[in-house]
Parts: structure tokens; sequence; C-alpha cells
């Protein structure tokens, strides 16, 4: 397995196609973690993390986030008064 990865083709096969294997399998076992136990355990956020670690390095930084820490929508904004078009056009 060593003799494997020491070279250029092994190194390649191992990032394109193992990591992003491990990175799910990671992100499958935290989520069901989190599922089982109704909450984030410390084991469950290491393998998100290291899961969201390898996705970035497989170069897919679009990797899901996991629900506790998903970012709320923000609220659309209003314009002010003194933004608001007149009736005049002038």
């Amino acid at each position: 397995m060593l003799a494997f990865l020491r070279s250029p083709i092994g190194r390649w096969v191992a990032l394109s196609v193992l990591l992003p294997v491990i990175a799910t399998l990671l992100s499958r076992v935290g989520r069901a973690l989190q599922r089982r136990s109704g909450h984030p355990t410390r084991i469950s956020k290491i393998l998100l993390a290291t899961s969201r670690i390898a996705n970035r390095r497989n170069g897919n930084p679009q990797a899901p986030a996991p629900a506790d820490r998903a970012v709320p929508a923000e609220p659309p904004s209003r314009p002010l008064p003194s933004e608001q078009p007149s009736g005049t056009v002038g």
C-alpha cells in the first residue's frame, strides 16, 4: 500500500477517489450520532469537522453545513424613507 502512495498516480487516486469517500462516511456517521443522541456530541462534532476539512481539501467548498451550525436567512431589508422613490419624475 505504501508503494502505491509513493507514485504520483497513486497519490492522485487517493486524493480524487478515497478522500471524498472517507469524507462522506465521516459525515454520515457524525449525522447518525447526532440523530441518535438528539443533540450534537463531541465525537459527532469532530467527525463532521473532519468531513468538512476533507471536502474542502478535495475542492468542494460548498460542503453542507451540519444542522447545528446552519446560518439563518437574513430578513429582507426595507429601504429607508429617504431612499424610497418619490411620485414625481424629474
